[in-house]
């Protein structure tokens, strides 16, 4: 789990929160990290997670945002789909 923890950090810190990604549940600290891939190995919740990481068509996220990802607060479904 540390290795996804690092790994989910590194690629969904800055996705929008939304159904399964919360202020609790999402990649921004590694211990929330740690608590977010937790819950995904009981199955709790996952799809919701599964939905935010994948979301990445305007008007559900902001490419455009200046954040430090490339991205701005969207997903990736080309990682996030063989990570989850």
């Amino acid at each position: 789990m540390f290795v996804y923890s690092i790994f989910g950090m590194s690629f969904f810190a800055y996705v929008r929160k939304s159904a399964g990604v919360t202020d609790l549940f999402n990649f921004e600290t590694f211990p929330n990290s740690m608590i977010i891939l937790f819950q995904m190995c009981t199955t709790a919740g996952w799809s919701g997670v599964f939905q935010a990481l994948t979301n990445d068509q305007p008007p559900d996220c902001d490419p455009a945002l200046d954040l430090p990802s490339n991205k701005g607060d969207c997903g990736d479904s080309t990682i996030a789909t063989p990570f989850l």
